[in-house]
């Protein structure tokens, strides 16, 4: 008669890189499954309905147990997914909605090894970057603060885990080892993926953007999202009615301004988010699994801009790029990875 089926724990870390004057980052997951390998190479997911809300800034140097599946014994765990159900941020004494580039965040499980103990598991470090984005206010076609959350990460996988973390919630201390091991795994893994080409331009208010990447290494990497800062030109145009739609007026007005833009992925393609999403709901990014020695292009070719319609009209936004100017590039994934793109 065989024995008790072992439990795999799924742990989570984080040092998140969030904007500053945060002081809570809270995210509610609604379940958490695991992939799996059998011996004999079957593969399947295993799913825990559980659902659970962490403070993300709280779990520095601390691991947060949120899983806990029961998986057969010799069986090999090959990633986490991770389905996000809602984030807010406090920011300088005020809470804001998040809006996720994905509400599902797939992540691989390194140094993992088939299961030979009554408690196996992974430490998800989870090292999003949260980043200040505008969106349109559609009564005054003012930009208003909002925030997107581009998910990453690295799964460890720990061949044994102690009894006292079995439980859902618990808390436990980062050991110094394993601290050492997921840092110096997020370099190695850092320095695999390079950006080989990337061009950035305007043609009237279509930008066009396009990054080539990759993967030096040995193992599969993920990318999550990919987002430009710099100064971009700002062109907004507010158009409204009288109530009787008789009389109707437009303004324009442009500025410089300085700006964050993320880009989620769907497949080699790129897509901003520039207030064209809900604050708190899931976008429809994807993750790309770029192989080793492998090479992929992403690329957008579009406006950049927000659209509100009101009542009696709509508010209009357009941001270019400024010809000349540099640009930060960066890329998440396993960590952050940071390159420059200068405006043609």
């Amino acid at each position: 008669m065989g024995g008790p089926i072992p439990l795999y724990l799924v742990l989570l870390t984080d040092p998140p890189e969030l904007p500053v004057g945060t002081t809570h980052l809270y995210l509610t997951y609604s379940s958490v499954s695991i992939n799996v390998t059998s011996s004999g190479g079957l593969n399947q997911t295993f799913l825990a309905s559980v659902e659970g809300t962490v403070d993300l800034t709280s779990l520095t140097n601390l691991t947060q147990t949120i899983a806990s599946i029961a998986v057969p014994s010799g069986w090999h765990v090959t990633g986490v997914t991770l389905t996000i159900a809602g984030l807010h941020i406090f920011v300088n004494g005020t809470q804001y909605g998040v809006t996720p580039i994905s509400s599902s965040v797939p992540i691989p499980v390194s140094q993992s090894t088939p299961i030979n103990s009554s408690i196996a598991g992974s430490i998800l470090d989870f090292s999003p970057a949260v980043e200040e984005v505008q969106v349109v206010n559609a009564t005054n076609g003012q930009l208003n603060q909002a925030f997107v959350f581009t998910p990453g990460g690295i799964a460890l996988g720990e061949p044994s885990l102690n009894a006292t973390q079995a439980t859902v919630g618990t808390v436990s201390n980062l050991t110094a080892k394993d601290s050492g091991r997921l840092y110096k795994l997020g370099k190695l893994y850092s320095r695999d993926l390079l950006v080989t080409s990337s061009q950035l331009f305007a043609t009237g208010n279509k930008t066009t953007f396009s990054v080539t990447m990759l993967n030096n290494g040995s193992v599969t990497l993920p990318i999550y999202g990919i987002s430009l800062k710099g100064q971009f030109n700002q062109t907004a145009v507010h158009y409204e009615c009288s109530k009787n739609g008789k009389v109707c007026h437009e303004t324009t007005h442009s500025r410089y301004r300085n700006s964050t833009i993320p880009f989620w992925i769907n497949g080699t393609s790129l897509q901003p988010v520039l207030g064209s999403l809900q604050p708190g709901g899931g976008g429809p990014g994807s993750v790309y699994f770029l192989g080793p020695n492998k090479t992929v292009t992403f690329s957008f070719t579009g406006f950049i801009q927000a659209l509100r319609q009101t009542h009696r009209g709509y508010n209009h936004i357009v941001l270019i790029p400024v010809t000349g100017d540099n640009y930060r590039l960066t890329v998440v994934g396993i960590g952050h990875a940071r390159f420059h793109v200068r405006a043609t």
